[in-house]
């Protein structure tokens, strides 16, 4: 006697659809975790490509006293970026060297202004190099960091 069969079973569909829903979980679990990374390290690019740039931006301002691009940040503004930990603290030769930059600034420095999303800034310091990014990056134990010499680190 020959069985005929007609479909699947019940059991077998229920079974299924648990499976694929298992797969869809890791796979949006993972997914999102490696546009996250990814985020943080085209962030962190742009941030050495500002540093890069504001150096030699600075050699000019020390030979040919060429004005600074952007916009000079009161000092007492920095202290939630933890500015003056690690070595960053404050003086005088240094805190009047503290500029915020928007997109137009970076356009006018020659830098892609799509570094920034609509409300980021850069705030840096010319003669220290720093480089602070005033959105912050979550990193993997779920702290944010501003200073691009805290990120590094």
């Amino acid at each position: 006697m020959i069985k005929n069969n007609k479909g699947i079973t019940l059991s077998l569909l229920v079974s299924m659809i648990i499976i694929m829903s298992i797969i869809a979980g890791i796979t949006i679990t993972i997914s999102n975790s490696i546009i996250k990374d990814t985020k943080a390290k085209s962030i962190i690019t742009n941030m050495y490509i500002v540093k890069g740039k504001l150096e030699v931006i600075y050699e000019d301002y020390e030979f040919s006293n060429i004005s600074l691009p952007g916009t000079n940040v009161d000092i007492n503004l920095l202290s939630i970026y933890d500015i003056t930990s690690d070595g960053l603290s404050i003086n005088e030769t240094t805190d009047n060297l503290w500029y915020r930059l928007n997109s137009t600034d970076l356009e006018e420095m020659g830098l892609d202004s799509g570094m920034l999303s609509n409300n980021s800034e850069f705030i840096v310091n010319y003669s220290l190099g720093e480089v602070i990014f005033t959105d912050g990056i979550e990193n993997s134990d779920n702290e944010v960091k501003y200073k691009l010499s805290d990120i590094i680190e």
